[in-house]
């Protein structure tokens, strides 16, 4: 092999690595292609990550929510506001007054405590979901939360 002849095939070696090398930088930069490297992998993917942190972003605006809870501790204490009232009063129709706001109190405690109940459970279960949205993201990557 002459002289020219090496230099125009090492020219073409290099221009062939350039078009390779120019290739894999452009897959590398797109999402689609970063995501069909990742899956055969076993690699999370951009688009689960996305999902993922659109899954954690809803769980914490559920856990956030305690409108429900709020309303029935502003009840309860218009009852006991109206209870002092009423325990200023005199006569029986006081006494009545007083036994049905003393029953409505119960009732509402007992909603507040439902309410309490459902919200901790609630968080109990965002905070399992989100272990399990962990462990199942970080385990592909071998980090722990």
């Amino acid at each position: 092999m002459s002289h020219t002849n090496l230099r125009a095939a090492i020219g073409a070696l290099v221009l062939v690595n350039v078009v390779l090398l120019a290739g894999i930088a452009a897959m590398a930069v797109s999402p689609s292609a970063r995501d069909a490297i990742a899956s055969p992998l076993g690699l999370t993917t951009e688009s689960q990550r996305n999902d993922v942190e659109a899954r954690l972003d809803e769980l914490e605006s559920a856990v956030g929510n305690t409108f429900g809870i709020d309303d029935l501790s502003s009840r309860v204490d218009d009852l006991e506001s109206r209870l002092d009232d009423l325990a200023a009063g005199s006569g029986d129709i006081a006494a009545e007054s007083v036994d049905d706001v003393s029953a409505r109190v119960d009732e509402l405690e007992a909603e507040l405590f439902n309410a309490t109940s459902e919200f901790e459970s609630r968080v109990d279960d965002v905070e399992t979901r989100v272990d399990d949205l962990c462990s199942n993201l970080f385990l592909e990557l071998d980090v722990f939360c």
